[in-house]
């Protein structure tokens, strides 16, 4: 019969009948008998000798005891239905139907759940995606409307942020495990409160401090903090540190300054009483610190803010970054985003325009557009909280370079409001100043869109639209600092301009000073995310605690992956702008710069680099060529020729003379062939 579905018990090649199968195939194989008329057709089939594999169809039914072995892998490559026992049971006495998906389904554990996961790295977020598929569930990337659960590991990610407005329950990574574990004995269902365990306590991974509080309020909030997952520490420690709890009263103390410089969150006591009765970390918004530099600090972290101010990079003080309130701490060299954020509260009509631009802005766009922005270094001013890491995001994803402040590299500002276009304007008068819009506007379209829609004029007017696009300021590229452009490899089109480079006097190096005080100033990976109450336990809100399930936005959110979390890369032979360069684009990627010699499994080293001056011999050298392929894959490839340093043995300039031209290489490994054409003395 055309209608009659094949229903075929696999017996293990460890078994020598049905008799030795256990007990979940067996009555598996009980629950199909009733069916038997209606088109069901069950029948016992041993691993060793079954080999019709051809010509399987969706209405050929495996059902196999465990998802692995040789026979799975086989069976998977086909059209036909793999499932668990439990699953068919559980379907034909329940009178449902499998649950559809991109695989196989062994329980039906998370049937009708949606998941997402956040701040975890690319192997676990793989692992969990199948383990939703085989328990019937939904895995999506993004977080949308119809998610139902967020899987995180911080609590500091647009996702999580997104999650507690809407009410998604947010669980820790735990919870997969154990539902799955669970579904091999039960029927149960992974929605259920049996599991509230498993949700992310409200400061999972949050190091916090307090500064001028009362004895009986630091010892509340030093409780509040230990118990709900969190760190209290009584010292600040720029490494570490995440929050800063301290009263309006407390503004301009050594904490509140040493948290401006670092980028660090400022909120009241009232953010940590709220967030753990709530048992979820309130967006910070609400309970900010006035002047504090973040409105959304735990997204800063994920993209953190490295600003180019090489004075204070190479500043020979020792970094400022240990702030213990009972000891007298210099800390006068505050951050210039201080001012900006300052003047940002006078916002123009326009001003709040690009900030709803942002809003609104689906993140999903990046991943579409590809490296738009490659080959141009972006100076970002005039935004904060979420409208700034969005920002970021869209010139880090698309291939560009983020810069946090003036530099003579930066080919592009971006200002979100006017008065930093004005500010923009004045620092870099040969640079264009556009409207933070034209990232989100360029990202959308897939390409960059031209400048002069989006020139913004520093006074408060009507923005004027110039046919004229000014000069870019180009700097000097001797084969010494050509390793810094290759994190910036140029568009394909237009074909740019080559103008002799000029000299420039030549500096003492201090790489290992610049690096180590660059790696005081970064910050740990992405705190780990936390899970709101499940969504059938909408529990009445306590007096005074904020609404937060205003404004909520449609749109997807995505973020960025972190490929470097946990690897260190050492820097050797580099010059201070690239280490700076490299440095942030790696941290926001939750990698780690340090000195070579510090023990890493990486050294970044320029392209024209003799392996065998390694200081650390056992690491694996690679130039920033690999760095930016990994950025551009999100994730972390295996070393390719085009990834490695080349051995200057040469002499002179071997192809001097010759124009070489490439065909057939993309991407990468041209941009790679071309510099070593270069590198050579080809034109």
């Amino acid at each position: 019969m055309s209608e009659e579905i094949n229903v075929r018990f696999v017996i293990p090649k460890e078994c020598v009948s049905e008799d030795d199968c256990c007990e979940e195939m067996k009555l598996a194989f009980t629950a199909c008998e009733p069916h038997i008329g209606g088109g069901l057709k069950p029948r016992w089939v041993h691993e060793k000798t079954f080999t019709e594999f051809n010509n399987l169809t969706k209405r050929d039914v495996f059902v196999l005891s465990q998802f692995d072995g040789e026979i799975f892998q086989k069976l998977k490559a086909t059209k036909c239905l793999l499932v668990g026992p439990r699953c068919l049971a559980c379907s034909l006495i329940e009178g449902t139907p499998i649950p559809q998906g991109p695989g196989p389904v062994f329980t039906i554990a998370m049937r009708g759940l949606i998941i997402t996961a956040s701040g975890l790295t690319k192997s676990k977020k793989e692992i969990i995606q199948q383990k939703v598929h085989w328990m019937g569930g939904i895995y999506k990337p993004e977080l949308t409307e119809n998610t139902t659960h967020l899987v995180a590991d911080n609590v500091i990610s647009d996702k999580y942020i997104q999650s507690v407005k809407k009410g998604i329950p947010i669980m820790k990574e735990s919870w997969i495990e154990a539902v799955w574990s669970a579904s091999l004995k039960y029927n149960i269902n992974g929605a259920s409160t049996d599991f509230n365990e498993h949700r992310l306590p409200p400061f999972f991974n949050l190091n916090v401090t307090t500064s001028g509080l009362s004895r009986k309020e630091k010892h509340l909030i030093t409780t509040l903090v230990n118990d709900n997952g969190g760190i209290f520490s009584g010292a600040f420690q720029s490494e570490t540190t995440d929050v800063v709890v301290l009263t309006k009263d407390n503004v301009g103390s050594e904490k509140y300054k040493a948290a401006l410089e670092y980028g660090k969150a400022c909120v009241v006591p009232g953010w940590v009483r709220d967030s753990a009765a709530r048992g979820v970390a309130l967006p910070m918004a609400k309970y900010k610190v006035l002047g504090a530099s973040t409105s959304s600090p735990l997204a800063e972290h994920r993209l953190p803010d490295m600003s180019l101010n090489f004075s204070r990079i190479t500043n020979s003080r020792p970094p400022s970054n240990f702030v213990d309130e009972t000891r007298s701490v210099d800390l006068t060299t505050l951050s210039g985003r201080g001012k900006l954020s300052q003047e940002s509260k006078r916002l123009s009509d326009v001003d709040r325009e690009i900030i709803s631009e942002f809003e609104k802005f689906d993140m999903s766009c990046l991943k579409k557009a590809g490296p738009i922005f490659d080959g141009f270094c972006i100076w970002v001013s005039g935004l904060e909280g979420l409208c700034r890491e969005r920002a970021a995001a869209c010139v880090s994803r698309c291939g560009g370079v983020r810069y946090d402040g003036a530099g003579e590299r930066v080919t592009h500002a971006a200002a979100g409001t006017r008065a930093a276009a004005a500010a923009a304007a004045r620092a870099l008068p040969a640079v264009p100043v556009l409207s933070a819009v034209w990232l989100l506007r360029s990202a959308e379209a897939g390409r960059p869109l031209p400048e002069t829609e989006f020139l913004m004029e520093p006074e408060p007017s009507t923005p004027v639209k110039s046919s004229a696009r000014k000069p870019l300021a180009e700097a000097a590229s001797p084969m010494s600092k050509r390793n810094l452009q290759l994190l910036r490899l140029p568009p394909p089109t237009p074909e740019p301009c080559v103008s002799a480079p000029t000299e420039h006097p030549e500096h003492p190096e201090h790489h290992d000073d610049i690096v180590n005080h660059y790696l005081s100033q970064n910050v740990p990976e992405a705190v780990r995310e936390k899970t709101p109450e499940m969504a059938a336990s909408n529990a009445t809100l306590q007096p005074g605690i904020p609404d937060i399930t205003e404004d909520l936005p449609e749109d997807p959110t995505e973020e960025i992956e972190q490929i470097f979390r946990g690897v260190k890369l050492e820097v050797q032979g580099l010059e201070e702008e690239a280490v700076c360069e490299v440095g942030a684009e790696v941290s926001a990627a939750g990698g780690v710069l340090c000195a070579a010699g510090a023990g890493g499994a990486y050294v970044l080293v320029p392209l024209d680099f003799d392996p065998d001056d390694l200081v650390t011999t056992t690491a694996e050298p690679v130039t920033v060529f690999w760095v930016k392929d990994c950025l551009c894959q999100q994730e972390l490839l295996p070393l390719q020729y085009y990834h490695r340093p080349v051995r200057a043995t040469w002499r002179g300039a071997p192809l001097a003379g010759v124009v070489a031209s490439l065909s057939t290489y993309s991407g990468v490994e041209r941009a790679f062939l071309d510099e070593l054409a270069k590198l050579l003395g080809a034109t």
